[in-house]
C-alpha cells in the first residue's frame, strides 16, 4: 500500500512536501482522475514537486478539488496529511498505487567532468599501463 511520510499541499498550509511524498500523491491524483473521470482531480505532471504559489500549482488545485468532491470539505485545506482525512479517501478511491519503477544505475567506468585531477590521472595511467601490457592489470 502507498505510504507518505510527511503532509503534502500548498506551503501556505504548512506542508513538508517530500519528494517521495509528492510524487506518491500525484501518483494517486492522477490514478483517482482517471479511475472517477474526473480530470479536475488530475495533477498535471508526476514531477515531486509543488510551486510555491499555491495558485500556480496543478497539485494544490487537485487537491483542493479532491477536498471539495470526494471529501466533502466546504473550505479545502489544501493538504493531504499522514492519516488524514483526505489521505484516506484517496487510498479508498484508487487503493494502492505501485511505486514507480527505479532507474537503472549506470556504472561510471570512465572518467565524468566532476572527477578531480588526481583520479583522472591515476585513471589515465591505469588506461595506459593495460595498453602497454594487457594482462599487468586486472580490467575491473
Amino acid at each position: 500500500m502507498s505510504q507518505i511520510m510527511g503532509s503534502v499541499g500548498s506551503y501556505q498550509s504548512g506542508a513538508k512536501n517530500f519528494k517521495s511524498d509528492v510524487e506518491t500523491v500525484q501518483r494517486m491524483l492522477q490514478a483517482a482522475s482517471q479511475k472517477l473521470r474526473k480530470p479536475q482531480f488530475d495533477p498535471n505532471g508526476i514531477d515531486g514537486l509543488i510551486n510555491r504559489i499555491a495558485e500556480r500549482s496543478g497539485t494544490v488545485k487537485a487537491i483542493s478539488n479532491f477536498q471539495k468532491e470526494q471529501v466533502r470539505m466546504t473550505r479545502p485545506d489544501q493538504r493531504v496529511d499522514v492519516n488524514g482525512q483526505t489521505w484516506k479517501a484517496l487510498v479508498q478511491a484508487v487503493g494502492s498505487v505501485p511505486a514507480p519503477r527505479p532507474k537503472p544505475v549506470v556504472s561510471q567506468r570512465y572518467p565524468t567532468e566532476d572527477w578531480c585531477l588526481p583520479e583522472r590521472l591515476a585513471w589515465t595511467a591505469n588506461l595506459w599501463a593495460r595498453i602497454r601490457d594487457p594482462m599487468s592489470l586486472p580490467l575491473c
